[in-house]
């Protein structure tokens, strides 16, 4: 396994045009991946879909060569970064959408990574929904903000990006 400091640069230096560069969302990004590394068994063979897609997908992607798809409210310069490592995009409204039935049981590893927290739809429906695309003995990996943490609740208010 390559070293996840390198594998992150590797990919911020590609996708940093779409996604913010604060060296808190890097501490977060190689946090959420040495989570799943350490919970989840990733192999070549795997299928992975981050739902409100970031960099941990991405690193993923690069260090098992897994094939990888983001969901989610996708800009052209985020589909352009993500198709250049390969990663499958699909516009996704978790506010609204449910996924198509031909996506059902297809992913060994989902990735929620701080987004659950914004959509207005209730959670218990997303999940529900997001179970769906679940294989057998597959995991649902699900993140929130630490909401203790004082930055973590003002960050909304200074229009900070999610």
């Amino acid at each position: 396994m390559k070293n996840a400091d390198k594998l992150y640069d590797q990919v911020h230096c590609r996708i940093s045009q779409a996604l913010t560069s604060a060296q808190t969302y890097r501490k977060r990004n190689l946090k959420s991946f040495d989570f799943v590394e350490k919970y989840v068994r990733i192999s070549k063979d795997s299928k992975v879909v981050e739902i409100g897609p970031g960099h941990v997908l991405a690193i993923i992607h690069v260090a098992y060569s897994c094939e990888a798809v983001a969901f989610g409210l996708i800009t052209e310069d985020m589909k352009k970064n993500f198709t250049g490592f390969g990663i499958k995009c699909e516009s996704y409204d978790a506010n609204i959408d449910n996924f198509q039935s031909n996506l059902h049981g297809n992913f060994y590893c989902i990735l929620h990574i701080e987004v659950i927290e914004h959509l207005n739809r209730w959670p218990f429906e997303v999940l529900s929904e997001t179970v769906k695309l679940l294989k057998p003995g597959g995991k649902i990996i699900l993140s929130t903000p630490n909401f203790v943490r004082m930055s973590n609740r003002l960050r909304p208010l200074h229009n900070f990006p999610f």
